[in-house]
Formats: C-alpha cells, sequence, structure tokens
C-alpha cells in the first residue's frame, strides 16, 4: 500500500528544494516519493490509512516513524514528501505530548485519537469480535469508533449548521476503559462523580466515560462502536449555543430520536445503547421500526404528537423511542432547514406547538396528519431485518 502524506488533518503542505540544491527527486525503490510507508509492528490490526485521518498517540509512539506513517528510503537521500515526513512527525510527537488529565491521573498508557469534532481515549487491551477467536485491539477500536462517529458528527454539523470546532466547543471527549477501577476513578478524582455507572455529561462541556467489560456491553466491539455513535449526537446538541440539555426540558423525543437515527444512518441499524435509556429498546418491534411504527399508526388513530412531544427522557417507552426516531425522520428528510430553530426552541423550553406553528406553520393536528401522511407514504409494511454489522 501506498500512503499518501497529503491525509494529514494539516492544510496541503509546499515541499520546497533542500538549501544549496536542487528538489530532491527520490529513487525507482521508493516510487520517487523519497519515503516508504512504515511497516513497524508496532501499528497492529489498525490500517495506516485510518492513522493518516487523524492524530493518533500510539502511532506517534512507533519507534520507527514516530507518528509520520512513512520512513526514509534506504536507496535515495530523500524526495518531494521528506519535508511532508518530517512535518507530520513533529505534529504527532506534539500531539502526543500535550497534557492529558485522565493520563496524569492513572499514568501510561493511555491511547488517544482525536479527529476533528472528537477525542477517544482509554485504556483497552483487546475487545471481543463477531468470532470467538477474534480479539480486535483497543487500539483498532478507538480508530473505528472515532471514524463513524466523525461520519455522524459530520452529519449533524449539516443538519444544524454548527462549524467545526467552533460549535460546538470540540474536540468532545470520549473515554473507554475496560478496568473498571480506571473507570471509577476517571469519574470520582476527574469529573466529581459518585457510582461506577455510564457517564454522560450534557453541558457546554460535555463528557463521556464507560467501562467497556459492564454487563451491558461485555467488552463487545460492535456494540461499543454503536455506543460511540449513539452518544456523539447527545453530546454534539447538549453543548451547542447555551449548553443545555433538551432531555429534561420535554423535548426527549429530539435528543433519542436524533441519536437513534444518526446511528441508524451510519451503522445501517440501531443498537440502542444509550446509558440513559430504561429499556432495550430493540425488544419493540424486534428493532423493525419502519414497518412497526406504520402498523403501530394505523392502530391507533389517538393523537400521538401532544404527549410524545412533551415528555422528559425517562418517562420514553419503548414504542415512543420508535416514534420519536420516526418524527426526527420525518423533520430530518422533509424539513431540514427547520431543524437548528427546532433545537433552539427545544433548548429555550419552548412548547412544541410553538416549533410547529412558527417553522412548519401547522397547528397540532395538522402536524400529525402530514407526519402519519409521510409515514404511510414512506415506510414499508413489512420489513427485513439489516444485515447485523460485524
Amino acid at each position: 500500500m501506498i500512503l499518501l502524506l497529503a491525509l494529514t488533518l494539516g492544510a496541503p503542505m509546499q515541499v520546497g528544494p533542500p538549501e544549496g540544491g536542487g528538489a530532491l527527486e527520490g529513487c525507482r525503490r521508493c516510487d520517487r516519493r523519497g519515503v516508504v510507508d512504515c511497516t513497524d509492528a508496532w501499528h497492529g490490526d489498525v490500517p495506516l490509512a485510518w492513522e493518516a485521518e487523524v492524530l493518533c498517540s500510539v502511532a506517534a509512539s512507533c519507534p520507527s516513524c514516530g507518528g509520520a506513517l512513512v520512513v526514509d528510503c534506504a536507496k535515495c537521500d530523500g524526495g518531494p514528501e521528506s519535508a511532508a515526513m518530517e512535518a507530520r512527525r513533529a505534529e504527532l510527537q506534539a500531539f502526543a505530548a500535550k497534557p492529558h488529565p485522565a493520563l496524569e491521573l492513572l499514568g501510561p498508557p493511555v491511547m488517544r485519537v482525536e479527529g476533528h469534532h472528537l477525542e477517544l481515549a482509554g485504556r483497552i487491551r483487546a475487545l471481543r469480535g463477531p468470532k470467538k477467536k477474534d480479539r480486535p485491539s483497543g487500539h483498532r477500536f478507538l480508530h473505528e469508533a472515532l471514524r463513524e462517529s466523525e461520519r455522524a458528527a459530520d452529519l449533524v454539523d449539516a443538519h444544524f449548521g454548527f462549524e467545526v470546532g467552533k460549535e460546538p466547543p470540540s474536540p468532545i471527549p470520549l473515554w473507554f476503559w475496560q478496568d473498571l477501577d480506571d473507570h471509577v476513578r476517571v469519574l470520582h478524582e476527574l469529573v466529581g462523580a459518585t457510582g461506577s455507572g455510564d457517564l454522560k455529561r450534557l453541558d457546554r462541556h460535555p463528557l463521556f466515560s464507560v467501562c467497556t467489560a459492564d454487563d451491558q456491553f461485555q467488552d463487545d466491539y460492535a456494540q461499543l462502536v454503536a455506543l460511540a455513535v449513539h452518544t456523539t449526537p447527545h453530546l454534539m446538541m447538549a453543548a451547542a449555543w447555551d449548553g443545555r440539555w433538551v432531555g429534561d426540558q420535554g423535548a426527549a423525543w429530539l435528543d433519542e430520536g436524533a441519536a437513534h437515527w444518526y446511528e441508524e444512518k451510519v451503522l445501517g441499524e440501531r443498537r440502542h445503547l444509550c446509558v440513559e435509556e430504561t429499556y432495550t429498546t430493540e425488544v419493540w418491534e424486534a428493532g423493525l421500526w419502519r414497518a412497526g411504527v406504520r402498523k403501530y399508526l394505523g392502530r391507533n388513530a389517538d393523537p400521538m404528537l401532544p404527549r410524545l412531544l412533551a415528555l422528559q427522557l425517562p418517562e420514553l417507552r419503548p414504542e415512543e423511542h420508535a416514534l420519536a426516531w420516526s418524527v426526527y425522520d420525518w423533520l430530518v428528510t422533509a424539513h431540514p432547514e427547520a431543524l437548528p430553530e427546532v433545537l433552539k426552541a427545544a433548548k429555550a423550553g419552548a412548547p412544541a406547538r410553538e416549533w410547529l406553528r412558527d417553522q412548519l406553520g401547522l397547528a397540532f393536528p395538522r402536524a400529525e396528519e402530514a407526519w402519519r401522511d409521510w409515514v404511510d407514504e414512506t415506510y414499508p409494511r413489512k420489513e427485513k431485518r439489516p444485515k447485523r454489522r460485524r
């Protein structure tokens, strides 16, 4: 594999000729690059292309490349990518040297990977893969969870008009600890929380921390990737603008509906691993929510929206998670331009009738009719279970 150093987080780099001579041209062995891909086993089961997309403390510790992901070609004096190699190495070394509160508390090793929106960190040895003998590394998990969560974050940006690096504040930390003692120390000594359960701090400076070996997750690789993706919209939406979380202001439908929606959009399924949820929501209609919502609305003619759009998070029943997801599905598909103002209204504690009127021009009865009509036109009567992501 030839790794192009253009896949760095920074702006494209202009490589000039060395002082006192012409431009370095490389050789045939390195394809005129001046560098070759790092083959050190230090990178383990993580593709170099994944490493190139983000900042990674594990890559920075590679004894061969120091995070540059390439090394000098042994057959020539360098080439057009040599300067970029040095710049990438310097960038990764600076990242690895930055103080980190969990590292200062627990001591090494604490792995860290950082993208445009999120920072994933933790101490994980290996997780359970789809097959009995599969044991993907914690290093690989942090990379894949970050890649998929960044995809969700890009969609959230697009729908709510957020700007990367400015609104909401970034990078948002999501921390994963395989040992319960590490998780508890972080909660008690860094966050100031009590107990030992999973934590979402939902304010202007959000944070998530979880023990991967918890009974709910059992070190399952795919479940934990889904957890990261599902949690990302919760944290971003809470942090935005005034830092208010809408789940306890009568807009749990928006908080949960969005999290379910982005999880499915990115992963193709909903595993619904949210620490605030009382239920495992897959029990409702076996997780086949399109056909399930269509059938449920067909059997229940009473208005749904006045109650649904005023619930607090603990009040949501399993079917109401699906209905909340469906309302968000309707809005993001038919009225995407309304989403920023809907979120602002929810943060301000405004009742749903106000944003329905102001953003959609609808009162409750007409909104109910429009949503139900859209469900009838869009959702199938029967639905096949999607192939489970591994």
